[in-house]
């Protein structure tokens, strides 16, 4: 019984301190238009990761019409040059070619990454995962290869039409620019990306696809 408990306690205490590392070390670098953007240290790496959150009056549905319409992220993601699909496996799994958009006089970046998608709405939650991957894609495009590149969208309903959507990635984008460099000016990206992504939450055609999808009348409000 004794050992039966230890390992419970144990368990207990390492869930709770797993939780509270996730919440913890966030410093807030940009809040403005609807988006807080937050960094934090992570261990063995020189790069900061960013999150990028914020809450918007649109139910879950619209937000899952936006994941699934890839070949429109580009309108969207932020500092983005170039943004498509060289490879499909299925409407969830797929592969993209990101170039990322530096400013002069700095060699924009790209990479190719792995796009994995879902929700549940029964949960009313919905991801996209986004991980590098090793490629010779376009590798002698003249383009800094990114070295590392791991991102995820979470989109939770808090209530019936309002939902977070959230956007955390720690990429470590290689070339000359030093890491201390980069963190004080990586927050762009994601902030950009949270902007474009409300904006394209907006657009009443994805209102529309929902109300096909579920055969429910979503109210579109035109701002």
């Amino acid at each position: 019984m004794k050992t039966k408990l230890g390992v419970i306690v144990v368990l207990f205490t390492a869930a709770i301190s797993a939780h509270a590392h996730a919440d913890e070390g966030w410093k807030l670098e940009k809040d403005k238009k609807g988006v807080k953007v937050h960094s934090r240290a992570i261990p063995g790496s020189e790069y900061r990761e960013f999150r990028a959150a914020g809450t918007k009056a649109v139910p879950l549905e619209v937000g899952v019409e936006v994941m699934k319409d890839y070949n429109h992220y580009v309108e969207w993601f932020g500092m983005c040059n170039e943004l498509r699909v060289i490879k499909k496996r299925s409407e969830n799994d797929y592969d993209m070619y990101f170039i990322l958009d530096m400013p002069f006089p700095l060699t924009n970046r790209d990479v190719v990454v792995n796009v994995k998608t879902g929700w549940d709405f029964e949960k009313r939650t919905a991801w996209v995962k986004i991980k590098g991957i090793k490629s010779n894609y376009k590798k002698d495009s003249g383009l800094v290869r990114i070295t590392k590149y791991d991102g995820e969208f979470e989109v939770v309903e808090l209530e019936p039409g309002k939902t977070r959507v959230s956007y955390t990635l720690h990429a470590e984008i290689a070339g000359s620019l030093s890491p201390k460099a980069y963190n004080l000016a990586a927050y762009k990206h994601p902030y950009k990306t949270g902007t474009g992504l409300r904006e394209q939450l907006d657009k009443e055609k994805y209102w529309k696809r929902a109300s096909q999808v579920h055969n429910k009348q979503f109210r579109y409000a035109q701002k």
